[in-house]
C-alpha cells in the first residue's frame, strides 16, 4: 500500500540519486524574421519558409490551414519506490521488486499506440531507474525536475517530431516541497520536418489532503501554478498550455476551480462530457479520480488549435468507473489523450517560438517562394538564430 510522499519517506539511507536534464536538440531555434512582401497575393499563393536544420513548415493561402499531425499524450503517477509499502517496509529496499514493477510499466505503456508526450509524476531519482526508463523511451528526450529534499520528482518525455527550447522549474511556496515543470515545445508533423506550432507542455503533482492545512497549500499551489504558467506564456511568446499531472483532487475541488475560472479544462470533459470516476485508489483506500489532462487555448489566430480525438484510462477496456483490482503496477492508472494539432499562422508569427537566450548570433536566411501559373517571385531575408 502507498503512503504520502509529504508525510512518510524511506527510513534507510537514500539511494544514490540523479537529477538529471538531457540536453536539448541542436536543432536552432528561430529568433527574428524580416520578410518584406509588398505586393498582394494572387490566387493559389503559396508560401513556404525553410530555415536552419531542416525546420520548414508550408503555408496555403487556399485554405489557410497549417499541415497538422496527430499526438498521444499521457500522465502517469508511477509510485515511487521510497513511499510504495510492502511486507517488509518499502519496496525501495528490494532493487528487485521495483525494477520488475517499472520494468513491467515500460512494457504496459510500449504496448499501446506510441506516447509522443509522456509525464511522470512520483519519477524516482534512482540512477538504475532512471536509466530504465531513459532506454526504455530512447528515441525521446526527457526533462526532469527533482522535489526538495525528497527522492522522487517529474518528468517529461518528447518525442523525436517534438522540440523542446525552453523550460521552467516551479518550487510551489507551500509545504510538501511540492513542484512542477513546463516545457516550451515546438511540434512538427509526424512523416515530416513541418512545424505544426508551439506550446507549453507542463506537469505537476499536488499536495494531498490531509487535512485543512494541506488543502489550503493546494489552493496556493494552483494559483501560483497559473501565475508562472502565465508568465512562462509571456516569456516565450506562446498561447496554447496543457497541464497534465496528479492533482490529488476532483474538478469540484478549489484548486481545479481556480484553474477552471483561468480557463483551463479538461480534456477528458471535453470528449465525454463527464470526468473519469477513479483514476487513483489512495493511500487511504478511497478511489478517486484526481488524474487530469487540462487544456488553455485562447481564441487567438496564433493559438495552436487542439482537438481531443480521443481520451481515456489505460487499459481502456477496464473502464474508470471503479477501480480494476488487478492493476498492480502502480495506485494511479495513465490517463491518456490522443489529440489533433494545427493553427493557422502567419510569417510573423514564427517569432513566437523564440526563447529568451542570449548569445544571439546569425546562422542562415529564410526563403519565402510565391508560385503561381505564371510567376514565380522568391525573396530571401537574414534570420537571427539563438543559442544557449
Amino acid at each position: 500500500m502507498a503512503t504520502s510522499p509529504d508525510t512518510e519517506v524511506c527510513s534507510s539511507t537514500p539511494p544514490a540519486q540523479l537529477q538529471r536534464t538531457h540536453a536539448q536538440q541542436s536543432t536552432p531555434s528561430l529568433r527574428t524574421l524580416s520578410v518584406p512582401i509588398g505586393a498582394k497575393q494572387p490566387a493559389g499563393f503559396k508560401r513556404t519558409a525553410s530555415v536552419g536544420a531542416g525546420l520548414t513548415r508550408s503555408i496555403s493561402a487556399r485554405d489557410g490551414r497549417e499541415v497538422g499531425c496527430v499526438l498521444r499524450l499521457a500522465t502517469f503517477n508511477v509510485l515511487c519506490p521510497a513511499y510504495k509499502r510492502v511486507e517488509g517496509g518499502r519496496e525501495a529496499f528490494y532493487p528487485e521488486d521495483y525494477r520488475k514493477r517499472h520494468e513491467s510499466i515500460l512494457t504496459f505503456l510500449k504496448h499501446h499506440e506510441p506516447i509522443d508526450i509522456l509525464c511522470l509524476q512520483e519519477y524516482w531519482f534512482q540512477e538504475d531507474l532512471c536509466r530504465m526508463y531513459e532506454e526504455g523511451f530512447a528515441n525521446h528526450n526527457v526533462h526532469t525536475a527533482q522535489r526538495p529534499c525528497r527522492q522522487d520528482g517529474l518528468a517529461i518525455f518528447m518525442g523525436p517530431n517534438i522540440e523542446s527550447i525552453a523550460t521552467r522549474e516551479v518550487n510551489f511556496k507551500t509545504i510538501g516541497c511540492r513542484i512542477a515543470l513546463m516545457v516550451h515545445a515546438i511540434v512538427y508533423s509526424n512523416d515530416t520536418r513541418v512545424v505544426v506550432g508551439n506550446c507549453i507542455i507542463a506537469t505537476t503533482h499536488f499536495s494531498f489532503p490531509h487535512g485543512a492545512e494541506d488543502e489550503a497549500a493546494m489552493l496556493q499551489q494552483a494559483i501560483q501554478l497559473e501565475e508562472e504558467l502565465t508568465s512562462f506564456c509571456e516569456e516565450q511568446k506562446c498561447h496554447t498550455v496543457i497541464v497534465t499531472g496528479d492533482f490529488n483532487c476532483n474538478l469540484e475541488s478549489a484548486p481545479l476551480q481556480h484553474l477552471q475560472q483561468q480557463g483551463f479544462q479538461s480534456m477528458f470533459g471535453l470528449k465525454h462530457s463527464r470526468e473519469a470516476a477513479v483514476t487513483h485508489r489512495s493511500h487511504r483506500g478511497d478511489d478517486v479520480g484526481v488524474d487530469f489532462i487540462l487544456l488553455r487555448s485562447p481564441p487567438d489566430p496564433k493559438a495552436l488549435d487542439v482537438d481531443v480525438d480521443g481520451i481515456s484510462t489505460l487499459p481502456a477496456y477496464l473502464g474508470d468507473e471503479t477501480w480494476p483490482e488487478r492493476f498492480e503496477l502502480s495506485d494511479h492508472r495513465p490517463v491518456v489523450a490522443k489529440i489533433a494539432v494545427g493553427n493557422e499562422p502567419s510569417l510573423a508569427s514564427l517569432t513566437s517560438f523564440a526563447p529568451k537566450r542570449a548569445d544571439t548570433r546569425k546562422e542562415g536566411t529564410v526563403t519565402v517562394a510565391a508560385e503561381t501559373d505564371t510567376v514565380a517571385v522568391t525573396v530571401q531575408a537574414d534570420i537571427t538564430m539563438t543559442s544557449k
